[in-house]
């Protein structure tokens, strides 16, 4: 990171899970802070966002940062409510260096929006920039989770856009794992597989050599992953009224 400095350049940083992204933020984000440049960090959630407490600052989700809410409503009408909020303005204006992470899950309407954004809040003689002038360095695995789409989301990949080539010149891709050790080949081999979407058959028999039979209570207690909130609320009610069955049977026994 000696060589990190601000310039008009965009940054695009990829690569499979474990090869050192959320490291490179850290350090990104304290070389810039050291340097006396405003840097912003806008991570996909605010689970997302925890891996960076340790930088001691708190970090916004892109929504929250731009002021975009659930953006479930018109083009127009998301900007001018954006646009609208001082703490968008105040904090477009402060930041320098905007970090946005976790991109993968972000769509090619999100992008295109997040740049008019900038482009209503720009000064004259920077407004025919990408992202007004500011330094954006995109960070996420586009082999992960997917955009998700909604009533007025395609939900297509940010890259799709065509202002992703103009935008961002300069991409990296971060090859090497340094989540795992290097004696697990054939773990390593498999992640890289599934990754690009297929498995060749001496991972697929690494992966049935997994296989194992779990406790009645692991089956359970699973976590459940959604993506939708409609979903999640449904099968919380599922389990709250199943809690609930249990409870009034065990006292009627009584």
């Amino acid at each position: 990171m000696h060589h990190c400095r601000l310039t008009d350049d965009q940054r695009k940083v990829t690569g499979q899970g474990g090869t050192g992204k959320s490291f490179l933020v850290k350090e990104s984000f304290r070389t810039l802070r050291r340097k006396g440049i405003q840097c912003a960090n806008a991570c996909a959630s605010g689970i997302s966002s925890t891996v960076y407490n340790d930088l001691g600052v708190s970090f916004a989700t892109v929504h929250a940062f731009y002021g975009l809410q659930a953006a479930n409503i018109p083009w127009n009408l998301v900007i001018q409510r954006s646009t609208s909020h001082n703490l968008v303005r105040e904090g477009l204006k402060a930041a320098q260096c905007i970090i946005w992470d976790e991109a993968s899950m972000y769509s090619r309407r999100i992008f295109e929006l997040v740049n008019c954004i900038h482009h209503e809040l720009a000064e004259e003689d920077k407004s025919m920039k990408p992202f007004r002038g500011k330094q954006l360095i995109v960070v996420g695995e586009f082999l992960q989770l997917p955009p998700v789409p909604g009533p007025f989301d395609d939900g297509r990949h940010m890259f799709e856009s065509s202002l992703w080539k103009k935008v961002l010149p300069h991409r990296y891709e971060l090859i090497s794992i340094m989540r795992q050790e290097r004696s697990e080949k054939s773990f390593l081999q498999c992640l890289k597989e599934i990754r690009l979407g297929f498995r060749s058959e001496v991972s697929e028999e690494f992966i049935k050599g997994l296989s194992r039979n779990l406790e009645d209570n692991l089956r359970r207690e699973a976590v459940h992953t959604y993506f939708h909130k409609a979903r999640v609320l449904f099968f919380n009610c599922s389990v709250l009224a199943a809690q609930l069955a249990r409870r009034v049977h065990q006292t009627r026994g009584h």
